[in-house]
C-alpha cells in the first residue's frame, strides 16, 4: 500500500516531473499491454530485430564464464540468441511481464537448456547482490521506466567491476517504417480491446514510450557513475555500451 508520503515523492518521466503514484500507473499500463500482447509480440519482435540481434551479441562480446542479464528482456529473443551461439555460464533474463517470462521457462524447457533463468523483477528495484553480473542487454526498456536513473543505478549496481552493459534504444527520429509501426500496433490493439477490456483506454506511450537522441542519452548514461560510456548510432537504433 502507498502512503501520503509515497504520493508526494516525484520523480522524472515523459521529460517531466510525476508523482510516485502515476509511475507506479504507468508501469502497470505497461505491464498489462505486454502481457495482454505477448504471443503476437513474441514473433514481431523476433523478425523486427533479426538484423539486430548479430550486432548485439557482438558489442556485448559474451565470454565461456560470464554470467549474463537480459533486462527486460521480453520474449528473450537476446536471451536465447546466447544461449544458442555462445557458451556461458549462465543467462538470467527479467520482465516486469509475467507472459513473457513464463513464455521464456516453457521455452527454455522445450530446448533443455540448464543455464539460464527466468523471473519476474522491476528494475528499478533488481532482486540481486551488488556485482552478480559480467554483461547485461538491456533493449528498448530504459524508454519506459518512470525512474531511469533509480534503475541505471541498480544495472550499475548488479555488474561487476569491469563488466559491460549493451543499451538498445530507438532513435527520436521520424522514420517511416517505424511510423507506420507504431500506427499499426496502436489499431491492431484496438482490435484486439474489442472483446479484451484490459487493453481498453492503453495508447501509444504504454508501449513505446519516449525516444532519446544520441545526445540525451549520452547525457543519462554518464549521469549514474559508469567509468565509460560509448554511444553510436546504426540505422534507426542508437546503442549505448558502458563499462564500470
Amino acid at each position: 500500500m502507498f502512503s501520503t508520503a509515497d504520493v508526494t515523492e516525484t520523480y522524472y518521466f515523459n521529460r517531466q516531473s510525476v508523482n510516485y503514484m502515476d509511475a507506479f500507473q504507468q508501469k502497470e499500463r505497461t505491464r498489462r499491454i505486454y502481457n495482454e500482447v505477448a504471443p503476437f509480440y513474441d514473433r514481431l519482435r523476433l523478425v523486427c530485430r533479426r538484423n539486430d540481434i548479430p550486432y548485439v551479441l557482438e558489442l556485448l562480446d559474451p565470454q565461456e564464464s560470464d554470467r549474463v542479464l537480459d533486462a527486460g528482456m521480453g520474449p528473450g529473443i537476446y536471451s536465447f540468441a546466447i544461449l544458442q551461439k555462445h557458451q556461458v555460464g549462465q543467462v538470467v533474463g527479467i520482465d516486469l511481464s509475467e507472459q513473457f517470462v513464463a513464455m521464456a521457462r516453457k521455452r527454455a524447457a522445450r530446448k533443455d537448456y540448464s543455464n539460464c533463468e527466468f523471473k519476474t523483477a522491476d528494475l528499478e528495484q533488481l532482486p540481486f547482490e551488488e556485482g552478480s553480473f559480467d554483461k547485461i542487454v538491456c533493449s528498448g526498456v530504459l524508454l519506459l521506466i518512470p525512474d531511469q536513473n533509480k534503475a541505471l543505478k541498480e544495472l550499475l549496481r548488479v555488474l561487476r567491476p569491469g563488466g559491460k552493459i549493451v543499451f538498445v534504444e530507438p532513435l527520436d527520429k521520424v522514420f517511416i517504417a517505424k511510423e507506420c509501426f507504431y500506427v499499426a500496433a496502436k489499431m491492431f490493439i484496438k482490435v484486439l480491446a474489442v472483446k479484451n477490456r484490459r487493453l481498453r483506454g492503453l495508447n501509444r506511450n504504454d508501449f513505446a514510450g519516449h525516444y532519446f537522441s544520441e545526445e540525451s542519452l549520452s547525457r543519462l548514461l554518464n549521469s549514474v557513475g559508469f567509468n565509460s560510456v560509448q554511444v553510436i548510432r546504426n540505422g534507426v537504433e542508437i546503442y549505448g555500451i558502458c563499462q564500470k
